[in-house]
């Protein structure tokens, strides 16, 4: 499955974001990334492990949200789903748990803060 039937690009008010394109249920397999291995982040890639990071042709729309839509798992690469999701809902991970470093600062749209940053945030769980 290097694509998922689960995944639509649209445009979005910021430029082209990942979104669901029908009902996905909690804890199922949304997408195994297809691209390729780079030893240093970038602003498009994902990272799955200490020098390693995924350019993949998909993930590269998959914006951050302190109360993130997916989580990655680095070993297969993966990406599945962590809660029930409707048509159209965004696919976001969280970067503050799996970027590090992040590459570009950016303005959380859940908490308005600059990411990165020391602390918490308000809806980070």
């Amino acid at each position: 499955m290097p694509h998922s039937h689960y995944i639509q690009i649209i445009h979005w008010s910021f430029g082209r974001v990942a979104v669901a394109s029908r009902p996905i249920g909690k804890n199922l397999l949304i997408r195994v990334m297809n691209g390729y291995i780079v030893p240093y982040p970038t602003q498009t890639s994902i990272r799955l492990g200490e020098e390693r990071h995924m350019e993949d042709n998909i993930g590269k729309f998959i914006n951050h949200s302190c109360t993130p839509t997916l989580r990655v798992d680095d070993r297969s690469p993966t990406l599945w789903s962590v809660k029930n999701l409707l048509p159209n809902m965004p696919l976001t991970i969280n970067y503050l748990e799996n970027e590090k470093p992040i590459t570009t600062p950016f303005i959380c749209n859940d908490c308005n803060k600059w990411v990165p940053r020391e602390g918490g945030c308000d809806y980070y769980k």
